[in-house]
């Protein structure tokens, strides 16, 4: 029977081969040490949809009630203090990298609404003036709040996984015993999606998701050659360096995590240019 190990490692396998990244050399970069290679770090942005300042810090019940124009400017300036303060982290983490020179690209490209080149040519005109050969980028996908259109698609999944476990029933019980098929199709439709509903509910207000994507890309293609995502939830260790009053409140969770997340993410760069160095 087509049980529920058997579904979760084909959704595994299909995500594992969905992130899967070319190798690098195939791409056109090579590492070559000693000799490094200059990594410029795009403005990391959130392409989660944030609206209220609430969302991310905690806000004074007290606080006078403001316009939609200036809860909205506020937001905005928050994110993108947010936004710098995440570049310039993981910028720091990289620049003691063994394999990458850290440009920055404070002189070349505007912080706040930064659109990615959309043709190769762009790139090359970019990677000529930053003077790097390949580019991060990371985007925040998640900040403190599970995404709807995620809890949507984790839902469904739950969903076709009890219609796959119905079917399969039906295969075996046969055609007058279509009734306890569709029972074991329902009962597990509606287990996987409270587990699912459940965990977000759990993680939007116990801890402090934030889930990054990250992607290198050669400036002289405008193609990504690596990709990974990294989720952190709560970062013990982290908070311990912040006073204990100020350790629940919800900015600092969320910074504490980020930069867990994004330490994670520095590793997981440097692991893979480990395994794609090559010597002359």
């Amino acid at each position: 029977m087509f049980n529920r190990q058997h579904f979760r490692f084909a959704a595994i396998a299909a995500l594992s081969f969905l992130c899967a990244c070319s190798h690098w050399a195939k791409m056109g970069v090579v590492l070559t040490p000693p000799r490094k290679l200059n990594l410029a770090i795009l403005p990391i942005q959130f392409s989660v949809k944030i609206s209220k300042r609430k969302e991310i810090q905690d806000v004074p019940k007290e606080e006078q009630k403001l316009s939609y124009k200036e809860e909205a400017a506020l937001t905005q300036a928050k994110l993108e203090a947010i936004s710098q303060r995440m570049t310039r982290y993981i910028g720091n983490r990289l620049s003691k990298s063994y394999f990458f020179n850290i440009v920055s690209l404070d002189k070349e490209i505007p912080f706040a609404n930064f659109q990615l080149p959309t043709s190769s040519a762009a790139w090359q005109d970019l990677s000529r003036s930053a003077g790097a050969a390949i580019f991060l980028q990371v985007q925040i996908e998640g900040y403190g709040h599970i995404r709807k259109i995620w809890l949507a698609y984790l839902v469904g999944s739950g969903l076709v996984e009890g219609l796959v476990e119905g079917v399969a029933a039906s295969f075996a019980l046969g055609p007058r015993q279509q009734w306890i098929a569709a029972a074991i199709g329902g009962e597990e439709a509606l287990q996987e999606t409270a587990e699912w509903v459940g965990g977000a509910y759990i993680l939007d207000h116990f801890f402090t998701p934030v889930i990054l994507k990250a992607r290198l890309i050669n400036g002289h293609t405008g193609k990504v050659f690596w990709s990974e995502t990294a989720m952190g939830t709560w970062a013990g260790a982290d908070l311990k360096k912040f006073p204990k009053s100020e350790r629940s409140k919800k900015q600092i969770r969320l910074k504490a995590v980020s930069e867990a997340a994004l330490r994670k993410l520095a590793k997981d760069i440097e692991k893979a240019a480990a395994k794609n160095e090559s010597f002359e």
